[in-house]
């Protein structure tokens, strides 16, 4: 059992304990902490010196309580404007609407063909692949189908994929998101991803496919997004 200084508060040690051990990369970026049960176990204290130890890291801006599930490390903090690469959740968090997750599928594939010449790997190299959907109060907004080289985010498996966007992860492990490439499409869906929209087949959707870079060479997510043309408009601004 863990041997606490008598002169300070011991949620304040174990405070100290957790942010250490996070900074040590005992837990990364994405993933979650022991739970209370746990951690009051591990060092023999009441759940409530182990909650206030937490909801002052929270405030700190080091964890992230996510309800039901737990409570995640998060990286270090990003200023990003909305009108540049943004996740899902950020976009519609800065239009005041409550952005929901769902993942369907998470597992590790084969790169194959296609994305041994997206990535520029080898065919039996590995790449994470997450189909999503994703909801705007409550409404199924878009499908998301998202290819990732492991060698980019090996651990991605133990990431929260629901809760992170990818470009907050991105962000956590240093990698430096700098341009992407979108083409449009209008198209219609069969009838289990129609249904999974809460549409019918007959029902056009926008399909955005983007390959998104790293340091403005390296090719790091390729992705399709199937998003609702009943309830959603875009904007495109031009410069020169």
């Amino acid at each position: 059992m863990y041997q606490f200084k008598q002169q300070y508060p011991i949620y304040v040690q174990l405070r100290d304990i957790l942010r250490e051990q996070i900074e040590n990369g005992v837990y990364l970026p994405g993933t979650a902490i022991p739970s209370e049960n746990e951690l009051s176990e591990e060092y023999g204290v009441n759940r409530l010196t182990v909650r206030t130890a937490i909801e002052e890291l929270t405030k700190e801006g080091i964890v992230k309580p996510v309800q039901g599930k737990g409570v995640y490390v998060m990286g270090e903090r990003m200023n990003r404007d909305l009108d540049t690469l943004s996740g899902f959740s950020n976009t519609i968090r800065g239009k005041n609407s409550n952005p929901k997750v769902n993942v369907l599928n998470q597992r590790v594939r084969k790169a194959g063909v296609k994305f041994s010449k997206v990535f520029h790997i080898d065919e039996e190299d590995e790449v994470h692949y997450i189909k999503r959907v994703c909801f705007v109060d409550g409404t199924p907004m878009s499908i998301e189908e998202i290819f990732v080289p492991k060698v980019i985010l090996p651990n991605m498996n133990e990431l929260n994929v629901a809760d992170f966007s990818m470009y907050d992860l991105y962000h956590f492990y240093k990698i430096n998101v700098t341009n992407a490439y979108q083409t449009l499409d209008i198209v219609t869906l069969d009838q289990n991803e129609s249904r999974l929209l809460n549409i019918n087949t007959s029902q056009a959707v926008y399909l955005f496919t983007s390959i998104t870079y790293a340091d403005e060479k390296t090719p790091i997510e390729y992705a399709k997004t199937y998003v609702r043309a009943d309830l959603c408009e875009f904007t495109v601004n031009f410069s020169h």
